[in-house]
């Protein structure tokens, strides 16, 4: 039984060294890579030289070249309710209510060279500043004013713009698609569970 899993494991390194050989062997072999309608190539050569693909056949060589493919239609983006504070913190209400907003926006890239060079995630990107956006927007608005979007939206809309133009985003719509109103309730008390042998809550 030792001598078969020797043999083995011989094999499985053999293959891997055989892939690997071939892996390195076949970067100096030109590709061809097709396009799609809804993405962008982008090929990266030496000392930083970029060259843009419309979509059709793109060819490069990969021992010199990094070939990218971008997303160039329109993306979309349905973020779960967020949870925001309706009351200011100068509130004097014992339970502070809080607004579940929801949120929809839909973004397309504009420069697939800048996109590709300025983020590895695109979507990540987009949703990370959207909802940063729309936060600081909420916490400036007036706290009787903040149930209303057109308080808001306008401000967290053109920061958002702003932010991902420079990564050769385009922002088409950034909306408003639900908003709930709850209570926070915060439960008084220091209680360490992991402290306790059975894991049970303190009467």
């Amino acid at each position: 039984m030792d001598r078969l899993h020797s043999e083995i494991k011989s094999v499985n390194q053999t293959l891997s060294w055989l892939n690997d050989l071939m892996q390195g062997l076949g970067r100096f072999v030109p590709r061809v890579v097709v396009v799609a309608p809804t993405h962008r190539g982008v090929r990266f050569g030496p000392r930083g030289s970029s060259m843009l693909y419309q979509p059709g056949l793109a060819f490069y060589w990969p021992i010199i070249h990094e070939f990218v493919l971008v997303p160039w239609t329109t993306q979309s983006i349905q973020f779960c309710a967020r949870s925001l504070s309706v009351d200011g913190v100068e509130s004097d209400r014992w339970i502070p209510r809080v607004a579940f907003v929801g949120l929809a926006m839909q973004y397309r890239v504009h420069d697939a060279i800048l996109a590709a060079t300025r983020t590895l995630n695109i979507h990540a990107l987009a949703d990370n500043r959207a909802l940063a956006a729309v936060g600081r927007a909420w916490m400036n608005a007036a706290p009787e004013a903040r149930l209303d979007p057109n308080t808001w939206l306008p401000s967290a809309r053109d920061e958002v713009i702003s932010d991902l133009d420079v990564f050769g985003v385009i922002v088409d719509r950034l909306d408003v698609t639900s908003i709930g109103i709850g209570i926070a309730v915060k439960i008084i008390g220091d209680w360490n569970y992991s402290d306790r042998d059975d894991g049970k809550r303190p009467q």
